[in-house]
């Protein structure tokens, strides 16, 4: 199975049962980070992080890992946040990437 059908897999069965949607799973996390980041920097109470902002985070953190020591998950993970991303936006395609695997 190629990399693209492993994160597919991944997306839209496995993590989806064990997480949910992506789009509410990231609403539920950049709340708690909302919350967690204004409190500790006091900042206005208009602050707000936006669902799209928890993959592109968690990109970020895979790329910083990826920085220091190359491991295949990284790469599965990075591309796996994009496509939550992806899902966020309402942008992502549930169909199978090819016939194979």
């Amino acid at each position: 199975m190629n990399i693209l059908d492993k994160v597919h897999k991944l997306l839209t069965g496995e993590k989806r049962e064990d997480y949910g949607e992506a789009k509410e799973f990231s609403q539920t996390v950049t709340e708690y980070w909302t919350t967690y980041i204004a409190h500790k920097y006091n900042l206005p109470d208009d602050f707000r992080l936006h669902p799209e902002d928890f993959p592109q985070m968690m990109l970020l953190f895979k790329i910083a890992r990826e920085q220091n020591k190359h491991k295949p998950d990284n790469i599965v993970d990075q591309i796996g946040y994009g496509g939550v991303t992806a899902m966020v936006y309402g942008e992502y395609n549930d169909e199978p990437t090819s016939d194979k695997g």
